[in-house]
């Protein structure tokens, strides 16, 4: 379990290189005894810094219950033409 409960509290994932790699997070939200199931998928194709699961507003408890990150060896790219 991860808590994240300031605004500035959020999970991100910095990428070296290009690459397919795939992000699933679930969390919920607890406000005032309000609890709201979350879920985030993101796919990364290049190098960079993603934020995975975003910052709760001011009177929001976010509780990470799951993140699963994965690198693809290969991925395709699809075209129209």
């Amino acid at each position: 379990m991860l808590l994240l409960t300031s605004t500035s509290d959020e999970v991100r994932l910095v990428t070296a290189s290009a690459g397919l790699i795939e992000v699933h997070a679930s969390f919920v939200d607890n406000q005032s005894g309000v609890v709201t199931p979350v879920r985030e998928n993101t796919i990364i194709t290049t190098a960079t810094t993603t934020v995975l699961v975003p910052a709760p507003s001011g009177s929001v408890q976010r509780n990470v219950r799951t993140l699963y990150i994965k690198k693809r060896r290969r991925y395709f790219k699809l075209s129209n033409s």
